[in-house]
């Protein structure tokens, strides 16, 4: 006989099926990785390395509408976008925690979502050891990465003269973004759509910020906005060459269909989880240089002065 406890979509229910999709297969790792899921709290095991820990939130409404995407793409999604924090730092991820905000779901919807979860944590090589689960009015996924490394890259160590690179397409995911409100079913614009929806990070460049990085972030407020950030904290400016900056083939097409400005959605479009470091080598391997860092406290893009605007959760309109 099934109790209210253990009946099909209670609170205990889904607890078990999470714990069932997110406990190590292997259960020979757990000395090395400490106690994962099935207690009040997770258990690490000590470490020589640092550890670099980020939170963040995809809500309903405010970073996302059911409608622009799978339940599956979402939770892979917003896994993704605390995964490219730790990445940022240079830091290998390793664990991560999800906490669950769920309206009405059925239990197949349910498993999609965390099924996405589970996916993104594995494409990082990460291990979900741990979150929570509690009824809201609109979905939302709170996502906790641990990650480590012997030297955490922060945004402040950027000089004049070091090169500007990046590692991914800036402006794709807005561009992609633009054409799921607009519904425009167009097949050029597919790529972009795909871009925003599964956002693709480069894990195997953790390494490589740690190794030849002065200062790093990722791309989420948007190519410049983000820039603006680390030259700030690095008292610095920045001159980028728009067309070195890497783009997805169809990129001034698809920016004319969605009758967007196509330097603008490069320069300050959000949303793509790219990768941008600044180094004192000419070349990096798996990374395109797009400009250089300079004295003084502008940006400038082919030499003209960028207003460094950004996406502002608490922005007001006038």
């Amino acid at each position: 006989m099934t109790s209210r406890d253990d009946a099909p979509g209670s609170e205990f229910a889904r607890i078990a099926r999470l714990s069932a999709r997110f406990t190590k297969r292997d259960a020979s790792t757990d000395s090395r990785d400490g106690l994962g899921i099935g207690d009040d709290a997770a258990v690490l095991a000590p470490t020589s390395l640092r550890q670099v820990i980020s939170v963040d939130a995809a809500i309903e409404e405010v970073h996302f509408r059911r409608a622009w995407m799978s339940l599956e793409t979402l939770g892979r999604r917003a896994t993704i976008a605390a995964l490219s924090d730790v990445i940022a730092m240079g830091a290998r991820p390793r664990h991560v925690l999800s906490s669950l905000a769920l309206p009405v779901l059925t239990e197949d919807s349910f498993d999609e979502l965390i099924e996405g979860i589970a996916s993104a944590a594995e494409e990082a090589g990460a291990t979900v050891i741990g979150g929570n689960l509690a009824s809201a009015e609109v979905l939302s996924i709170h996502t906790t990465v641990i990650g480590e490394c012997p030297r955490p890259v922060q945004r402040n160590g950027a000089r004049p003269g070091d090169g500007i690179f990046v590692v991914g397409r800036p402006g794709s995911a807005g561009l992609g973004l633009a054409a799921i409100t607009h519904q425009s079913p167009v097949p050029l614009l597919a790529p972009f759509v795909d871009a925003f929806q599964r956002p693709l990070i480069p894990f195997a460049m953790s390494s490589t910020v740690h190794e030849l990085a002065s200062a790093a972030i990722d791309l989420s407020d948007g190519l410049v906005a983000d820039l603006a950030h680390l030259t700030r904290a690095s008292s610095c400016g920045a001159s980028l060459d728009f067309d070195k900056i890497p783009a997805l083939s169809g990129r001034e097409r698809a920016a004319s269909l969605l009758k967007l400005d196509e330097r603008h959605a490069v320069l300050f479009g959000g949303e793509d989880y790219a990768l941008l470091f600044t180094s004192d080598r000419d070349r990096v391997d798996g990374a395109t240089r797009i400009g250089t860092i300079t004295e003084g406290d502008v940006i400038r893009v082919d030499g003209d002065v960028i207003d460094p605007r950004g996406f502002d959760h608490f922005a007001t309109s006038s």
